[in-house]
């Protein structure tokens, strides 16, 4: 599985870039994930039929951890190779929008959420202990 994460951010600052690094490392055993920046957008993009793409956005209902990881779980064993997740940025043929929070929040810090969002799930959905 690959996720990729869309941000419409071109810096962030190194605070937040540590964090994404951490849950990079924790990850690495079980996915890939990649930042792409507004700058890399257009490249980045696919249409492959197996990506699926979940919008980012503060107006739907939030959804649980437990919630999140069945998601992550029932796309993966149903052919998704990909799943892109858009963060402030305009998309318009998306497969779903959830929300995270409902609070403005800057794009940076629901980046870090959002990666520690996936981590949590992996490690719901393979019976592991989420805290050091």
């Amino acid at each position: 599985m690959l996720y990729r994460i869309f941000i419409e951010e071109t810096k962030l600052d190194i605070a937040t870039l540590s964090a994404l690094s951490e849950y990079e490392k924790r990850l690495s055993p079980y996915t890939n994930i990649k930042l792409i920046t507004s700058k890399e957008h257009k490249r980045q993009q696919s249409d492959n039929p197996n990506t699926y793409k979940i919008l980012i956005n503060k107006h739907n209902d939030t959804i649980s951890s437990e919630e999140f990881a069945n998601k992550l779980a029932y796309l993966t064993n149903h052919g998704h190779s990909t799943i892109d997740f858009y963060i402030g940025t305009e998309v318009s043929d998306f497969n779903e929008d959830i929300s995270i929070s409902h609070m403005n929040i800057s794009n940076g810090l629901l980046t870090n959420i959002l990666y520690e969002q996936i981590y949590r799930g992996y490690m719901i959905n393979i019976g592991k202990t989420y805290h050091k």
